[in-house]
């Protein structure tokens, strides 16, 4: 299709391409042709493409974009509003959250008094490098008024949940949830008391609509205690409209396999671990790090003995975990902190199930290995070996050990672990 324009300028106001066909001279003198091209308005090959303009939509200015507003003085007093600038629309940005998240439990034996100010620094340190977002900590002695000073004290860093001691809150007990500000949505948490300073369940928004329902406890030392706690939470949740626990960690203060302590012995209360059990149950938890480490010793707690030189450890730290978040979960972890303690740290990676799955990546030589000559010939030795050995490979010698399959995987495996 061609599109036509007229040599007088005034039959083209208002339209683009109307009059004579593109390819026809006005003129054969060349030097009028040339100031036909400096004074011709552009040319549309397909009045398609033409843009469509109302001439009165011609001389309103384009609206300035926000960056530009920014950019502009504010308006002088006096002039009226009609006549200013729209102040910018602020930008919302949502939080950016992980697929993966950590989540640790502590036994921190005291946070309050002066002796112990110094694990709150660390405390913070070590989420920070480690990445963690959720730590529950146990023994904490805090009271409000004590929160709100570290609320003070790291306010861009951590919030802290507290759950105190109702009777003693400052000399014993006492629970609390640490909560990483940079890695986790912690304004929109709620949180449910379950036992004054002993339980405490936690609704963690994860990952869009995702909920992470968490139980964090410190249960009793005394076997009889410990298993009315667990009796309790059991009531809890067959008589009110509790959600389901997919995370139950923390304190636990007993085993329920001879392995996890030393030495070996079988003094843990039958009872109380058969209360244990009915929550596992209910709630269908697992021992995430024993189903990991099958066959693996390793212990949380360490106690000394006052008359006697030997020590007892157990793991009475656990994590417990729904089928569901054991199949997105990995490393999981037990490790010392810089935090004065008789107690390890464990901790637990999970990802959202809906994330897609990244592993480590391909090995790659790192760079500074090139510039190595023994390495070098080496490789070219290897790989002058596996050409030669590929050309003698035919039809009538392949087999399922000698195959260009086979000779490539023995290449690669000398070139990464045979290197010097």
């Amino acid at each position: 299709m061609s599109a036509v324009i007229s040599d007088n300028p005034g039959d083209n106001q208002g339209s683009f391409g109307a009059g004579r066909e593109i390819g026809v001279p006005a003129s054969r003198n060349p030097n009028d042709r040339l100031e036909q091209r400096r004074s011709r308005t552009p040319i549309i090959a397909d009045e398609s493409l033409a843009p469509k303009q109302h001439p009165a939509q011609l001389s309103i200015p384009p609206a300035p974009t926000t960056a530009q507003r920014r950019d502009q003085p504010p308006p002088v007093q006096g002039v009226p509003p009609s006549l200013r600038a729209p102040a910018p629309s602020p930008i919302k940005k949502g939080k950016k959250i992980r697929d993966a998240l950590t989540i640790a439990s502590l036994n921190m034996k005291g946070g309050r008094s002066a002796s112990t100010q110094d694990k709150w620094p660390n405390i913070y340190q070590f989420m920070r490098t480690g990445k963690i977002g959720v730590l529950v900590v146990q023994e904490t002695h805090l009271t409000q008024s004590r929160v709100d000073d570290l609320h003070r004290q790291f306010p861009d860093r951590i919030h802290i949940i507290n759950c105190q001691d109702p009777t003693n809150p400052s000399g014993r007990g006492g629970i609390a949830v640490i909560l990483n500000k940079q890695l986790t949505n912690w304004r929109e948490i709620k949180t449910t008391p379950i036992q004054d300073g002993r339980a405490l369940l936690l609704e963690l928004p994860w990952r869009g609509s995702s909920r992470l329902h968490i139980l964090a406890v410190y249960a009793p030392n005394n076997p009889s205690d410990n298993k009315t706690f667990w009796d309790n939470i059991r009531e809890k949740w067959l008589n009110e409209n509790l959600p389901q626990v997919d995370i139950l960690l923390g304190d636990l203060n007993l085993v329920e396999e001879r392995i996890d302590r030393l030495p070996i012995t079988s003094s843990d209360s039958r009872q109380a671990i058969a209360s244990l059990q009915s929550i596992k149950d209910l709630f269908s938890l697992t021992d995430g790090w024993r189903q990991s480490h099958p066959d693996s010793i390793n212990f949380t707690y360490k106690q000394d003995h006052i008359h006697s030189s030997s020590q007892s450890r157990s793991r009475i730290d656990r994590i417990y975990v729904s089928p569901i978040v054991f199949e997105n979960s990995h490393n999981w972890a037990i490790n010392e902190t810089p935090i004065k303690t008789d107690h390890k740290m464990i901790s637990v990676s999970i990802t959202d199930p809906g994330s897609p799955h990244i592993g480590k990546g391909r090995w790659a030589i790192p760079p500074y290995l090139t510039k190595d000559r023994k390495l070098t010939k080496m490789l070219k030795d290897w790989g002058l070996e596996a050409q030669e050995l590929l050309s003698t490979i035919t039809p009538e010698t392949r087999s399922d050990s000698l195959n260009p399959q086979t000779v490539l995987a023995t290449f690669k495996h000398d070139s990464t672990f045979h290197s010097p």
